[in-house]
């Protein structure tokens, strides 16, 4: 389940962005906060569905019809296919009128998640 952002999350936050390399320098990670804080960028932390803690965060932009998902940070013990796949079905549910897309790091996973969703589908 993703929740957007806030200030109170801050520190919870920050702590899952510290897993990125580009985002160890404290000040460059604040205004990375900044940034998602704004009509096109969104940060949403992430907890699977029966528990109350985060295991993760996701960054993403927006347009008028896509959203683009620039990273998703888990922690460790979190990073699996079937924690990312919950992100995508849920990124897709906020925005079910924009065709995702995905940075070149994200873009494999998103396209396995896609054609399994189709394949899923015919089955159906």
């Amino acid at each position: 389940m993703l929740v957007p952002y806030i200030d109170e999350y801050k520190k919870i936050a920050m702590g899952f962005l510290s897993y990125r390399k580009d985002l160890k320098d404290v000040d460059f990670l604040n205004k990375e906060l900044e940034l998602f804080q704004t009509k096109n960028h969104q940060l949403y932390l992430y907890r699977r569905q029966n528990d109350t803690d985060f295991v993760g965060i996701t960054a993403v932009n927006t347009g008028e019809d896509f959203v683009y998902i620039r990273y998703i940070c888990l922690n460790p013990a979190y990073r699996t296919g079937k924690n990312i796949h919950h992100i995508f079905e849920d990124i897709e549910n906020l925005h079910s009128d924009k065709h995702i897309l995905a940075s070149r790091e994200l873009s494999s996973m998103v396209n396995n998640w896609k054609r399994d969703k189709k394949i899923q589908g015919t089955k159906q």
